[in-house]
């Protein structure tokens, strides 16, 4: 999997194992977080940024287990503008760092 993400320009999908090796690898990746806590399983690394839903994944968990919503609801309070633009923060940080690390080998 590592190998084939080196070839990816953005990786965007939930939390789990699959963004993190994105973020190892140094792809840009885009953490998509509902119920999970992204204070502890957002990815790591410059070219990271993660959305969550609004509402706390307390109140998403406690709605699921009183049948309020259906398990399949959590993510869907993340709004696609918001996916958006932290796609587009990401294509930038990119493109800023690679500016940044080709001026650092011309004058280095």
């Amino acid at each position: 999997a590592a190998a084939c993400l080196r070839y990816v320009s953005l990786y965007v999908g939930n939390d789990s194992g699959l963004m993190h090796i994105a973020a190892a690898v140094g792809v840009p990746t885009l953490g998509l977080f509902g119920p999970s806590d992204d204070r502890i399983y957002a990815p790591y690394g410059r070219l990271t940024r993660w959305v969550r839903s609004a509402t706390p994944k307390q109140e998403l968990i406690r709605a699921v287990d009183a049948g309020e919503r259906p398990l399949t609801s959590l993510m869907d309070e993340i709004e696609l503008e918001q996916v958006l633009a932290a796609c587009r923060e990401l294509m930038q940080a990119e493109a800023a760092a690679q500016q940044s690390d080709a001026d650092l080998r011309s004058n280095g």
